[in-house]
Parts: C-alpha cells; structure tokens; sequence
C-alpha cells in the first residue's frame, strides 16, 4: 500500500468515525442523556480540528472543514448552554432538566455564541461559493453532467453543509418556518447525493446512506417540536410527555 493510499485510508477512517461520534451525540442527547451527549460532541469537534489542519493545503476542504467547525462547535455551544442552564420557560424546550439551574441570562450567553458562530459558518461557506468555488473544482477528474450547476459530486455533496447550518442557524434565531425550510432542503439534497453514489464505491454508498438517515431524523424531529413544541411526538415516546398534557 502506498504511503497516499494510507493516508486517505487514514481520513476515511477518521471521516467516518466522527460520523459516528456525532449521530452519538444527536442520539444521546434524544434520549436526554446530556453528559454521554457532550463526551461525544467533544470528540467530533477534536476530529474537525483535525481534518482542518489535515486538509488545509486543499482550497474546498479548506473552507468546508472551517464553516463545519464553527457549526459543529455552535451547535455544541447551544448544548451546553440547554444542559446546564435552559430556563423552562424558553420557547422550544427539549425536555431537558438543567444540571445547574435555570438561568435565562446565562443560557443566552451560549445561546448567542452559538448564533455567533452559525453565522461565521455560513460567512465562510458564501465567501467559498461566491468566489473561490469554480476555482476549487477547476482540475479535478470528477465530473457529473447536467447536474444542475455543479462541476462535481463532491461539491454537489458539499452544498448540503450549509442548508443543515442554515437549519440551525434559523433554529437557534427561533425563525421556526425558515429552519423546516432548510431541513427539508438538506434532506432532499441527502437522497439525491445517496442515488448518485448507489453505484460508486461500497464505503461511498454506505456513508451516503448513513448520513440520509441520520439527516432525515435529525431535520424530521426538528419538524416534530416546531408543529407541537410543548408536547412533541419525540417526547411523547421518551415518556416526559403525555397526549393529555396538550
């Protein structure tokens, strides 16, 4: 094995063990376990910082490893901010019980560092789009006609980064209509990448189809506590919510 083909192992091993680190996360902190969820999200976050300086010397990985830190990190931010200090009064609430105690001031701070970061997420992703983006995908090998303006898969794939961070962002700004929009909008980009890549390699067509269904549940709950956020199905089935109780 050469030494280029060990490290693209290396990053395809690390690319998909933070996937697995995130839907942890997503999926601990579903079922209300908090401290599991932070452990985790702690690890993807150490991976993406990794990537970023792995990747730094190719412009499109560059810019999409950089706008996915400051999701990730913002999304991580909220987190926190919900496990400890999420009064109960806020307007969406998910179920949570705070580790410290309510406190609206402090929970704004995470709340709004969390916006803060979510914004420079989709500042580096339209600074790459607008002028960096033909110029990324100048010479590469891959290539896909008529797939509406995108010289490749990849930066096709790519484009759902910044409607799942336009999903939180509208999310966290409590703009609920925009926020289903945009999950709607990346789980319809999910399927699609999933179709192109059905006949590519067996790892490709897996992760593809890893990432549909993590999109599809994480972006159709986000739709379940915006129709009914006192009372949400989610928090019906964990048994923190009762029919009657709405």
């Amino acid at each position: 094995m050469t030494m280029a083909s060990r490290c693209r192992l290396e990053e395809d091993f690390f690319e998909d063990l933070q996937i697995i680190f995130w839907i942890l996360k997503d999926t601990f902190w579903a079922l209300l376990f908090p401290a599991l969820s932070i452990l985790f999200g702690i690890a993807a976050t150490v991976l993406q910082v990794i990537f970023l300086r792995r990747q730094w010397d190719l412009l499109a990985s560059r810019f999409d490893n950089a706008a996915t830190l400051f999701w990730i990190s913002g999304n991580f931010t909220w987190m926190i901010g919900e496990t400890f200090y999420e009064p109960e009064d806020t307007d969406i609430n998910l179920g949570n019980t705070p580790a410290i105690e309510p406190n609206i001031d402090e929970y704004n701070k995470f709340k709004y560092g969390a916006i803060a970061q979510f914004s420079l997420s989709v500042g580096v992703l339209l600074v790459f789009y607008l002028c960096y983006f033909r110029k990324a995908y100048a010479d590469t090998p891959e290539s896909v006609d008529r797939m509406l303006c995108f010289p490749t898969l990849k930066a096709y794939e790519d484009t759902h980064t910044i409607f799942w961070v336009f999903k939180d962002f509208f999310w966290a700004l409590e703009l609920g209509p925009l926020a289903v929009i945009s999950a709607l909008l990346t789980i319809s980009i999910g399927v699609h990448v999933l179709v192109l890549r059905y006949r590519q390699s067996f790892r490709e067509f897996w992760n593809a189809l890893c990432l549909v269904l993590w999109i599809t549940v994480t972006q159709t709950t986000t739709i379940d506590i915006f129709l009914v956020p006192q009372c949400s199905t989610w928090l019906i089935a964990l048994g923190k919510c009762h029919v009657d109780d709405w």
